[in-house]
């Protein structure tokens, strides 16, 4: 009976482990800091990062653990899309925001926290994704849309 019991109680930790998994597991994102100053488009901020070198450039910043990871390594795997969502009257977390790829085109949907009165500024979330570049080998011509899923 006690067998039965702990084997009840470990199938149940499974089933509660893998029905929290996200979504699509393609894609990491990430809350981070970057020089935005050093894109060409100073209205949307995003790039592709797939080396140490640009990433070093932009001074890419996670304030964490990921900080320390082995950048060489990184970047054969895995490729980098850093933008800037939200700012002005509205803040966006960067757990509402949602990836997904579909067809040729990367969506970023998602959700605002809150929107700020006549007068306030909320700041901008700025955010890396993280993409694995051997599934997707053609992610630098890929059209990036964001979807605000409140309207």
């Amino acid at each position: 009976m006690k067998n039965n019991f702990t084997l009840g109680i470990i199938v149940f930790l499974i089933g509660i482990m893998t029905s929290c998994k996200s979504e699509n597991q393609d894609f990491k994102l990430y809350s981070c800091e970057f020089d935005q100053f050093q894109y060409n488009d100073s209205l949307n901020y995003s790039k592709w990062i797939d080396n140490k070198e640009d990433a070093l450039k932009t001074k890419l910043n996670f304030g964490s653990a990921l900080d320390k990871r082995n950048l060489d390594s990184l970047y054969k795997e895995t490729a980098q899309f850093l933008f800037i969502v939200g700012g002005g009257g509205i803040y966006v977390d960067i757990g509402d925001c949602t990836p997904k790829i579909k067809n040729d085109t990367l969506l970023i949907k998602y959700k605002v926290d809150f929107t700020t009165g006549a007068v306030g500024e909320a700041a901008a979330t700025f955010a890396c994704l993280e993409i694995n570049k051997q599934k997707y080998p053609n992610y630098k011509n890929m059209k990036v849309i964001y979807v605000n899923q409140d309207l």
